[in-house]
């Protein structure tokens, strides 16, 4: 059997089972008659699966499928609607999962991409006669738009990153030892074996890839540490500012825009749940400031030698003279983490986690829970004509191919 040219009545001969019809086809299948092989589809772009959904529903009210006797009163489950209809004698399913929409036809076998393509031309065309009802429908809808969590992503980086750099500890690397030389000068036709030297530059070959990556992740935190700390601040404006400031376009703009610390100082102004031991004076707070600063040297390119000195050399004339020992370790190694050693980096991290704590520890109870929550979340949800932010998804998502 073909939907290439009966689509069109196919759709308009389905009906409602009666429950009784529903809950036997799943409890007893055996006893069913109209279990025969069909075709299943997953419905692709041509087909919106809200539009589907608010179609069915207008024309048929609640979904009604079995799946529905299970379904949990939240967005965290595996198959989100269900309804089951009937076209004569056969069942028809539209399965709403988590990450796809199916139709399950009984009695069609084998049906073509064809078939599929004029059974939805045959639904989009039955729209016009339920306009009314699925305007209806979709009015009652809460609109929600996801958005990452600008936060939480940067987070994960930086913890990331973070635990890739506590892995080297630089200060506990073995740094191989140089190899001695005889030259011929010294001891004319004495010559010594290579082996030494090359196990010396496999070992330094090693440890110098070792060492740049350190130097990698050092400059990356140091650069995004203070990022991550500065989008807490914005999100935590996101979500706390009052009513006045976050419904007034130029007020919020312009709140966002300050200078980091002068929004430090707004924060109890301009948001709310904010308790009096707030002290923008905080050491937790004046150690953050200090890493932003830092930030802008390394995020524009500040040269300022006295911060990133190495070494003392002296010249007589072009003869450089040094004062410390000169070995090629120290000179291609050692040198390049001038400025950005792991273990400064790790403080600063540390500076930008308590700067975090201290500011949810000024929270009242409620409202720390509350920012606590949404900032450990991957992806939230914005309904803008309330002004509204929510949890709408677990961090997870499950998936099955049902058979």
């Amino acid at each position: 059997m073909t939907l290439q040219h009966t689509a069109k009545i196919f759709v308009s001969t389905l009906t409602l089972p009666s429950k009784n019809e529903v809950v036997d086809r799943f409890l007893h299948p055996d006893r069913s008659a109209q279990r025969e092989p069909g075709s299943r589809w997953c419905i692709d772009e041509s087909l919106s699966s809200s539009d589907l959904y608010v179609y069915l529903k207008a024309r048929f009210g609640p979904p009604n499928g079995a799946f529905m006797a299970v379904r949990a009163p939240h967005s965290n489950n595996f198959i989100q609607w269900h309804f089951t209809l009937k076209s004569g004698k056969y069942f028809v399913d539209f399965v709403g999962l988590n990450t796809r929409t199916e139709v399950w036809i009984q009695g069609y076998q084998n049906l073509s991409i064809v078939d599929w393509t004029a059974l939805v031309r045959a639904m989009k065309e039955d729209f016009a006669e339920f306009g009314p009802q699925m305007k209806k429908v979709r009015g009652a809808l809460e609109k929600w738009k996801l958005f990452s969590n600008p936060y939480k992503r940067l987070e994960r980086l930086v913890s990331k990153y973070k635990k890739e750099l506590e892995a080297i500890d630089i200060d506990s690397l073995q740094w191989p030892q140089e190899p001695d030389g005889i030259p011929g000068i010294v001891n004319p036709g004495q010559h010594k074996p290579t082996a030494d030297i090359k196990e010396y530059l496999g070992k330094f070959t090693d440890l110098s890839e070792t060492v740049w990556r350190a130097v990698e992740l050092s400059t990356s935190l140091r650069l995004i540490a203070p990022i991550w700390g500065e989008s807490f601040v914005n999100f935590f404006i996101f979500l706390t500012a009052k009513p006045q400031i976050k419904n007034d376009s130029r007020l919020f703009e312009d709140f966002l825009r300050k200078e980091i610390d002068i929004r430090l100082k707004l924060l109890p102004i301009n948001c709310v749940g904010i308790e009096d031991k707030f002290d923008v004076k905080a050491e937790a707070i004046k150690a953050f400031l200090s890493v932003m600063a830092e930030r802008n040297d390394l995020l524009h390119g500040n040269v300022r030698p006295e911060k990133i000195t190495f070494e003392t050399v002296y010249f007589d004339g072009t003869i450089p003279l040094f004062v410390e020992p000169h070995g090629l370790t120290k000179v291609s190694l050692l040198n390049s983490l001038k400025g950005i050693e792991p273990s400064k980096t790790m403080e600063n991290m540390r500076a930008v986690e308590q700067f975090i704590a201290y500011i949810l520890s000024c929270l009242s109870e409620d409202m720390k829970k509350e920012i606590d929550f949404c900032l450990q979340q991957r992806d939230l949800g914005w309904r803008q004509e309330a002004g509204r932010v929510g949890v709408l998804f677990p961090d997870y998502v499950v998936d099955a191919f049902l058979r």
